[in-house]
């Protein structure tokens, strides 16, 4: 955060989830207070610089910083400031961990925090113990929402988590991938198995029959289609995020030379390679340890760039 200070020696981690219902997120400005058995952590406004914090379906993580040692988490204030257009809020948890003694809390809302409703816009929150965490209806509901909100394929075009890595276009790529490698195999079997009849190792239900032949196309099918969907799916997963502009500009001004190192390559490998066979010997003893070059200690790098020098006045 902005206002922690350098000098700070607690931190505790405060993560927010946000609901996924119809317009759940806020424009406000959301603030929070957090009270310890021996200490009180300042009120801060929890505001990211870069992005919009507390949109539907999200979850915003900060560090705050104290001076003095709050002890254990009694319990917490939040609040907004009901500005915007849409300042009406759905907080559905909050998670406090505490960095140095390694210690977390979980504080339940599961409610607005609105002028139009009862309880306001401030609430008052209390650890939840373990018994509250570890309800059923709470572990069901919270399984099954992440599962279908970013583990569905066709869910989650709708309901993708804004930090998931895996964006809406890929999402729609992997469904439209999907759906063509099916049609393409059920171009592939169409006619082949041939007008079933019944007989003794057929399932019949209603209108249809399943016979050997059936069964074995549709396991084939699902070795063609499901192997290719899976891999695209675990590309789009793991594929770096996309950098921010100042990393952009960095890259490509680390890069603007690139065809420069690329020439010096293909001219200057033989010759770097002959130099090397023929002044490894004299340089380098053992790996991982500095050499005595010209009654000097250099390192294996600086060798290296000698060597470099060198053919460059030969050349």
């Amino acid at each position: 955060m902005p206002g922690n200070r350098v000098s700070d020696k607690y931190f505790f981690e405060v993560t927010i989830f946000t609901g996924s219902g119809y317009n759940a997120g806020t424009s406000a400005h959301v603030s929070i207070a957090v009270n310890g058995s021996e200490g009180i952590l300042r009120p801060i406004v929890l505001y990211d610089p870069i992005r919009q914090c507390f949109q539907r379906s999200s979850i915003d993580t900060f560090l705050i910083s104290s001076r003095d040692f709050v002890g254990d988490v009694s319990y917490l204030q939040i609040w907004h400031d009901n500005t915007g257009l849409t300042p009406s809020w759905f907080l559905d948890k909050i998670l406090v961990r505490d960095v140095n003694e390694k210690k977390s809390y979980v504080f339940y809302n599961e409610g607005w925090l609105a002028v139009e409703n009862e309880e306001g816009i401030k609430k008052l929150l209390f650890p939840a113990c373990k018994d509250e965490i570890t309800q059923f209806k709470r572990l069901f509901n919270s399984t099954i929402h992440s599962n279908l909100k970013d583990r569905h394929l066709w869910f989650s075009l709708i309901s993708r988590p804004v930090d998931s890595r895996f964006t809406s276009v890929q999402r729609l790529s992997c469904c439209l991938s999907l759906l063509y490698t099916t049609m393409l195999v059920n171009a592939m079997f169409y006619q082949e198995t041939g007008a079933s009849t019944p007989d003794e190792s057929s399932l019949i239900l209603g209108p249809f029959i399943f016979g050997l032949r059936e069964v074995g196309v549709g396991i084939m099918s699902a070795l063609i289609i499901v192997p290719l969907n899976a891999g695209i799916v675990w590309m789009f997963r793991n594929v770096e995020t996309k950098p921010c502009k100042e990393e952009l500009k960095m890259r490509r001004e680390q890069t603007r030379l690139w065809w420069f190192y690329q020439l010096f390559i293909c001219c200057f490998k033989s010759r770097l390679s002959s130099s090397l066979k023929r002044k490894a010997s004299d340089y380098f003893y053992d790996d991982g340890q500095d050499v005595d070059f010209d009654d000097d200690k250099v390192s294996h790098l600086e060798v290296l760039l000698q060597l470099y020098m060198e053919l460059i006045g030969e050349s």
